[in-house]
């Protein structure tokens, strides 16, 4: 009997000190103070210098510069290691849901009475290809600088084919000719240098809703025959703040402070235009991203005007 009850008397004294200690432990832990937080400090001002603040907010300070009137060169970004010619463009399904989207567009937007246009193709750019394109790449800073919150409009630019790019059975290659503007736009961009001058509203970047309109500056400059096929631009604009005038201002180099560019009114809201047009101002506001190949026949004598 004795040794039972040592034995018991033993375990009795052990069994206690481990939970003891365990609980010592556990109450030092959960008692540990915690740290005061750091006062967050005031941030500081964005300096115009990449670098010195995060990419976007450099590309959204340099846009609030442009906006101020200052045309200085640093609006364009450093592309240094991106592709410098075209990308690569290949053709629609008709059951490709982006070619009813150009489509209907360009079908809408047909709205001279006097001539009527038929698709032959559609060719899209491959947007990985357009993100690494030099021009692409800017286009798409500027709209990233935009915070977000826009989305670009598709809208057609026509202007002189010196080859048939896009033409049925012919290579979508651009060519090398300085007097083809349309390749010229597909390898480099739209360059302010090159646009319209004398322009009712000033050397801008013009394009619009109005295919039809488009239609009216697309020409084939070696075989200018009306049953050739023709090529229009669809681009990609940020047009979002538009500037809507009234009268024409042909020495106008950039919107009004607060807005991206500018639409001329029609006639029928008190403008001078009969058809409407948007005007960018800066080379990054607008990017190819299609070409429509399409037969255009007038259906009757009379013509309007652009």
């Amino acid at each position: 009997m004795a040794k039972k009850k040592k034995s018991k008397s033993t375990s009795t004294k052990s069994a206690p000190s481990t939970p003891t200690k365990s609980t010592k432990v556990t109450v030092t832990e959960v008692t540990t103070p915690i740290p005061t937080p750091t006062p967050i400090a005031t941030p500081t001002p964005i300096v115009a210098t990449p670098g010195s603040a995060s990419e976007l907010d450099y590309w959204r300070f340099t846009d609030q510069i442009y906006n101020n009137g200052d045309r200085d060169s640093t609006l364009n970004p450093d592309t240094s290691g991106l592709w410098e010619y075209a990308p690569e463009f290949v053709p629609l399904s008709r059951y490709d849901p982006r070619f009813n989207e150009i489509a209907n567009a360009f079908h809408e937007g047909w709205i001279h009475q006097h001539k009527r246009a038929d698709i032959i193709a559609i060719y899209h750019v491959d947007e990985e290809a357009f993100c690494m394109w030099q021009h692409g790449q800017k286009f798409n800073r500027y709209l990233k600088s935009t915070y977000g919150w826009t989305r670009p409009k598709l809208k057609f630019h026509g202007t002189t084919r010196a080859c048939a790019f896009g033409n049925p059975g012919r290579p979508l290659e651009p060519c090398w000719n300085e007097q083809c503007h349309f390749c010229c736009i597909l390898w480099r961009g739209f360059r302010l240098e090159t646009a319209k001058f004398g322009g009712m509203f000033g050397q801008g970047i013009y394009s619009s809703d109005a295919s039809s309109k488009a239609d009216h500056y697309v020409k084939n400059l070696h075989n200018p025959f009306i049953n050739q096929p023709r090529a229009i631009l669809v681009c990609r604009v940020v047009c979002d703040k538009p500037q809507r005038v009234v009268g024409p201002d042909y020495h106008r180099r950039q919107p009004d402070s607060g807005y991206n560019c500018v639409e001329g009114l029609t006639k029928k809201d008190g403008g001078t235009v009969r058809y409407p047009e948007t005007i960018v101002y800066r080379e990054d506001a607008i990017a190819p991203v299609a070409v429509v190949i399409y037969e255009k026949e007038y259906i009757k004598a009379a013509k309007e005007a652009p």
